[in-house]
């Protein structure tokens, strides 16, 4: 049986930035994956808010799109939520 490896969760928090429009901005979040309708949810609630977490996961893979996101102008945050996961050990 193999061991289970336990890896920190992060949040990506994105915040409210007036110097892009809203339809740049669902642009950016459906070249994320987001569907038309979640990405403007998104835009919404961060426009209302002023904050959103739009993931949660491990550091590598929210640190290219938080550089995504920095290089469009969309100023983000990985923050650690402090719970850890448990993995399974990947098979090589």
């Amino acid at each position: 049986m193999a061991k289970k490896k336990q890896t920190k969760t992060y949040k990506l928090t994105v915040y409210n930035n007036d110097n892009i429009s809203f339809d740049n901005a669902i642009s950016i979040f459906r070249s994320l994956g987001y569907t038309a309708l979640q990405a403007e949810q998104c835009a919404t609630i961060i426009h209302n808010k002023g904050k959103y977490t739009m993931i949660v996961g491990e550091y590598n893979e929210l640190i290219n799109i938080q550089l995504l996101l920095t290089e469009n102008n969309i100023q983000s945050e990985i923050i650690s939520d402090g719970t850890k996961n448990k993995k399974p050990k990947s098979k090589i």
